[in-house]
């Protein structure tokens, strides 16, 4: 049976921010930096100073495992000094709508990924770059996810 192409449908970003979208793809891009969803969710001289158990106590959830350099929201937040480093304030940094495009951008669910349950974690450096750099390119949310089908 032939295959074919997965329709990918890109969302235009009439709004964006490209200054501030190159601001964090330069972020990103520069391997010295490091950047823990634990950073994004908690203020981070906070979290140093909470336990496992206090932290679930006190957020309902354990402390996030994640570490990836591929949250652009959290990178938006970090590079704006956003103090309430939240979705929305990421949101409009960027110039998005929300949660239309920041959906899109910030939770990619890709199907070369699908198979590790859509974990943002899994999403690399190199992925989250390519996606901004044609964000700030072209407009358009595009995390080039061409995946065949049978």
């Amino acid at each position: 049976m032939a295959k074919k192409k997965k329709e990918i449908v890109l969302t235009l970003v009439p709004g964006l921010n490209r200054e501030n979208a190159t601001r964090v793809l330069d972020a990103i891009k520069d391997t010295g930096n490091f950047f823990s969803m634990k950073q994004f969710w908690v203020n981070p001289d906070y979290l140093s100073c909470l336990s496992d158990q206090l932290f679930e106590k006190s957020f309902g959830a354990p402390k996030p495992a994640c570490s990836t350099a591929a949250c652009i929201a959290g990178w938006a937040n970090s590079v704006a000094g956003t103090p309430l480093r939240d979705e929305r304030a990421a949101t409009e940094f960027l110039g998005l709508a929300f949660p239309a495009e920041s959906e899109k951008l910030f939770r990619p669910r890709l199907e070369r990924h699908k198979d590790k349950q859509y974990d943002l974690a899994h999403v690399t450096r190199a992925e989250a770059v390519d996606a901004l750099e044609r964000l700030i390119a072209s407009g358009h949310i595009d995390w080039n996810d061409v995946a065949d089908e049978d």
